[in-house]
């Protein structure tokens, strides 16, 4: 592989470092060729400038981020179910709180009336 890199008055010819890799310093990435033996081909791959790690080919960031989207849209979908199932909880929560309140209500009233009978019956039985 060979670069050349422009500057004043031309162009010069950039040779490669040992692992046959340029230095591209605009990008912060080292550029270097690999053998895809899936393809059964050399292709260009970039390595990261810090951990000399290769970033990874088009293909492959492609997939990764379509992996990664999908995790998330899987991770939000969850998310979503459990604030439904949340949601749908409290809803059941309020409805039988409702319920037991007008049970009670109803309690309160039915004893009130009971009362109100037994004293009208005391009344009457002590009148004859």
């Amino acid at each position: 592989m060979f670069a050349y890199r422009r500057e004043p008055g031309g162009y010069r010819r950039v040779e490669p470092d040992a692992r046959g890799r340029i230095w591209i310093e605009a990008v912060g990435l080292w550029l270097g060729v690999v053998r895809d033996e899936e393809m059964d081909c050399d292709r260009l791959a970039c390595y990261d400038g810090e951990t000399g790690e290769e970033v990874g080919d088009y293909q492959a960031l492609t997939l990764a981020l379509e992996e990664a989207m999908a995790e998330r849209t899987r991770a939000v979908e969850q998310a979503q179910a459990e604030l439904e199932a949340r949601r749908q909880a409290e809803t059941r929560a309020e409805a039988e709180t409702r319920r037991a309140r007008a049970e009670a209500d109803a309690r309160s009233l039915a004893e009130a009336k009971i009362r109100e009978l037994e004293e009208t019956l005391r009344r009457l039985g002590q009148g004859s």
